[in-house]
């Protein structure tokens, strides 16, 4: 089965936000080489959508850690062949508001 891949809003924002703080924090190629991370992990996705283990804390999504640092959380959606990328996560944050966007 073949999945499209759908961006939340959320989704949107979250790695907006994350690029910004790279690129603040880090060089351009950092930032580069995260895009590339992100890229390849929603490879991995659309090649096989159950990849990543389901979330302990929120079962229904999928969490695949991109860096040490950032994970992504998605959900599938078999009846529409859909996988929407939820959430891009630093780690290090307060797991409190992971709930509230989730």
């Amino acid at each position: 089965m073949v999945y499209d891949i759908k961006w939340t809003r959320i989704a949107y924002i979250s790695i907006d936000t994350n690029i910004e703080f790279i690129k603040s924090n880090w060089s351009k190629e950092i930032t580069n080489e995260f895009l590339i991370l992100v890229d390849n992990t929603i490879s991995i996705i659309k090649q096989n959508p159950k990849a990543f283990p389901i979330s302990s804390t929120f079962p229904n999504y999928r969490k695949a850690i991109i860096h040490d640092n950032v994970s992504m959380f998605y959900k599938l959606d078999d009846t529409s062949s859909i996988i929407y990328i939820s959430l891009i996560w630093p780690n290090r944050m307060d797991p409190k508001f992971l709930k509230e966007l989730l």
